[in-house]
């Protein structure tokens, strides 16, 4: 087998250079969001599609696990996109473009915060979850790339990861999630 080392070093470079050009303070921005969100027993939802599917199950789950420390209560969070049955029923009885936002006029409540992941910012369930999300009070929080799309507009707090390439736009999204479950734990506030 032969091993291509300047692609694999390519790769990595690209990964650390848009890692290293993360919003840093808009992303604190957002984990300053949830954690107020956290301190009065709000919710967090978070959607996503494929890919993205999984990088926003992976940060529910961090956001409820890893956020619990010395008394601090954890997230209290819920991921669309893991609600298999619930999507199935909306995507076969509506239409796949309902599946995120259908779950959210049901679940959500003024002053949640919904996470949409998406490497495009395209996708017609992530617009129409976005949508949902204003209508209803809650606060949108982008996790993007490729510019962002038309959901760059329709979120309160637009993340926007410079690349156009999904695979490196999902690894910045989950350093992303990984770095809102350490500040949360690290740094939320202690009188929660």
């Amino acid at each position: 087998m032969v091993v291509d080392r300047p692609f694999a070093a390519s790769f990595v470079a690209e990964n650390a250079r848009v890692v290293a050009a993360l919003p840093v303070a808009e992303v604190l921005q957002a984990a300053a969001i949830i954690d107020e969100v956290r301190q009065r027993k709000g919710r967090v939802f978070l959607a996503g599609n494929g890919g993205s599917a999984t990088t926003a199950s992976h940060m529910a789950c961090d956001l409820m696990k890893a956020t619990s420390r010395r008394g601090r209560p954890a997230v209290r969070v819920q991921c669309l996109s893991d609600q298999i049955a619930a999507v199935t029923a909306f995507a076969n009885d509506e239409s796949f473009d309902v599946v995120f936002s259908a779950q959210l006029a049901v679940l959500g409540e003024p002053g949640d915060v919904l996470v949409a992941v998406s490497g495009s910012g395209r996708s017609p369930n992530i617009l129409a979850v976005l949508e949902e999300a204003k209508a209803s009070g809650l606060t949108a929080i982008g996790l993007l790339g490729m510019g962002g799309g038309p959901a760059r507009d329709l979120c309160n707090l637009p993340l926007i990861v410079d690349s156009d390439d999904y695979e490196v736009i999902e690894n910045a999204h989950l350093v992303i999630g990984h770095l809102w479950a350490a500040y949360l734990r690290e740094h939320g506030d202690l009188s929660a």
